[in-house]
């Protein structure tokens, strides 16, 4: 008799108990578990802690399911043993804007027989909307009030308000700033994204170092919770450093004329021009002093105190109900 012995490439493993589930995730992130997703073409999910101390896991096979009747979407598709996280793809439109969907995961060992475990995800909602947009503006002035203009070098600063998502609420923002040299339109990023907390509605940074002529413009970048986003930015503003240009402040109330004598001892009046070829003027504030004997003080509108002209158009002013001493000068500042 001729005969030969032969083994086989692997033992046969002995394994009457299935594997020990773990936990299953929705959303490509490993170890996180998403509750919205923006994808109508498919469904992700990631897993962890499955295991089989005997024979260890052969492989996984993963369903996808709908909630509203429970029915299954797909066959399963299997993944190596190795695999931690996976998505299964469909036609696009097929899963549908505000509906639930879960992942089903089987986790099969290497015994003889092959026994498996199950275990299922929370489920994920499909949220096809981005966030809605609101407004963003620059500076942090009362009444969301934007800026056009700032000699801050330092300090950067914006607000915005009524960005929001009604199905799966605001994730995450985040604040990107751009600036462009003598004031052009070649925006580069001087700082990029940066997160903020979302209860949040503002910031002011100050630690950056601008120069004269700087355009600054910020970008808001909002997340909903299924991880769509908009991006909206700022119309924004450009540093000025300079003051403004004196072309003339005179005595007397008729423009470019200047008095040295006024018979009147009631009223003081000036005439005025400034310019500023960046920003512009923005408002006025003025003093009246009166010199006498020597001593010179500040007799309108109070100790340490201006009035303001707010309309930057105004080229002259007038104060009346004034009592002014005989042989008194008077000055505006």
């Amino acid at each position: 008799n001729m005969s030969a012995l032969r083994s086989a490439d692997s033992p046969l493993i002995i394994d009457v108990t299935p594997p020990i589930a773990g936990e299953v995730y929705d959303g490509p992130l490993y170890k996180h578990d998403l509750m919205f997703t923006k994808d109508s073409n498919k469904i992700c999910a990631n897993w962890v802690d499955f295991y089989d101390p005997e024979s260890g896991l052969s492989y996984f096979s993963v369903f996808v399911r709908s909630s509203d009747n429970d029915m299954y979407l797909t066959n399963g598709t299997d993944f190596d043993h190795r695999t931690h996280e996976a998505c299964i793809e469909f036609e696009d439109g097929l899963l549908e804007h505000s509906k639930k969907y879960y992942i089903e995961l089987w986790a099969f060992n290497a015994g003889h027989q092959q026994l498996n475990v199950s275990g299922k995800s929370d489920g994920v909602i499909v949220d096809l909307t981005v966030p809605v947009e609101g407004e963003v503006v620059d500076g942090k002035r009362d009444n969301f009030t934007d800026i056009q203009f700032s000699g801050a070098t330092a300090t950067v600063a914006g607000q915005w308000k009524g960005q929001f998502d009604p199905e799966s609420s605001i994730k995450s923002l985040a604040v990107q700033i751009l600036r462009a040299k003598n004031i052009s339109e070649d925006f580069k990023i001087l700082r990029d994204w940066h997160e903020v907390d979302n209860d949040t509605n503002s910031f002011e940074w100050h630690n950056f170092h601008l120069h004269h002529q700087d355009s600054v413009k910020i970008r808001l970048l909002t997340t909903n919770g299924a991880l769509g986003k908009i991006t909206q930015h700022t119309d924004g503003y450009v540093v000025d450093l300079t003051p403004p240009t004196l072309i003339y402040l005179n005595d007397g109330g008729q423009q470019r004329q200047d008095v040295d004598y006024q018979s009147s001892n009631s009223f003081i009046s000036a005439n005025y021009k400034f310019i500023d070829e960046e920003s512009g003027i923005d408002h006025y504030k003025y003093q009246i002093y009166q010199l006498y004997q020597g001593s010179k003080h500040q007799i309108y509108p109070g100790k340490g105190k201006w009035t303001e002209i707010r309309n930057p158009e105004e080229d002259s002013l007038e104060v009346t109900s004034l009592t002014l001493q005989n042989g008194a000068k008077y000055s505006v500042r």
